[in-house]
């Protein structure tokens, strides 16, 4: 029993010399391919996260872009809209009567044959949908005594015809007269005649030069003088807020 003993212990390993560093390196060789393994899994997620963020960045630019050529298309649209207005002037054909805003039936029929396919040009071409309709007056006295501050809103709300309004000045006879337009743009509007693009309710601005403004755009100085080209209607194009 003790020769056997003595055999096992002094006996050579049964596997061979070396066996025990081919072990070591094998298992050495397994613990680098597992760290490769965890190093080529956080390259793979961080390369992920690297083209997650490169995808993101390039539709945030995407984005950008676009604001940027839509807010270039608004500039260019209201740079455009500043310059362009139509006026119509008093005539033998359309003309309001002397210090009223009675719109005559020739200015009716000039309004819905000439200017309302302007402004759905106009409106369509500059992509707006507001205009602002302005009446201009020559400087000739009005003496009256003015409703117009106790029916002005009823004439602005459709509930009061702008004829029944009596000025008291050129200015009030300056927005009389652009809220006439006004009333009868609304009326074709209302009837699907034209005027599509513009907002039925704020669509339509009345505002008055009175007598201030010259047909070239300038100061106008006083001047009594009865002049049918310094009583105008300016309508203006503007985008809605």
């Amino acid at each position: 029993m003790s020769r056997l003993s003595n055999l096992i212990h002094e006996e050579e390993d049964p596997f061979g010399p070396g066996t025990d560093l081919i072990v070591s390196l094998v298992a050495f060789l397994l613990l680098i391919l597992s760290a490769a393994a965890i190093l080529y899994q956080r390259a793979v997620t961080e390369h992920r996260i690297d083209t997650g963020a490169l995808k993101s960045m390039t539709a945030d630019n995407v984005s950008l872009r676009e604001q940027v050529d839509r807010l270039t298309q608004d500039v260019t649209r209201l740079t455009r809209a500043q310059s362009a207005y139509i006026v119509f002037k008093d005539a033998k054909d359309h003309q309001f009567e002397s210090g009223k805003a009675k719109l005559t039936p020739d200015l009716r029929k000039f309004i819905d044959d000439t200017v309302v396919p302007q402004i759905d040009q106009n409106a369509e071409s500059l992509g707006v949908d507001t205009i602002v309709v302005i009446g201009h007056t020559d400087g000739q006295n009005i003496r009256n005594t003015s409703n117009v501050d106790s029916y002005l809103h009823h004439v602005a709300d459709m509930q009061t015809a702008p004829d029944s309004l009596i000025p008291g000045s050129n200015v009030d006879l300056g927005m009389m007269r652009s809220l006439a337009v006004i009333a009868e743009l609304r009326h074709i509007q209302r009837s699907g005649r034209g005027l599509k693009r513009i907002r039925s309710t704020d669509g339509f601005r009345p505002y008055s030069a009175g007598p201030f403004l010259s047909t070239n755009g300038g100061w106008a100085p006083q001047d009594e003088t009865n002049d049918l080209q310094r009583r105008r209607i300016e309508i203006r194009f503007l985008k809605g807020e």
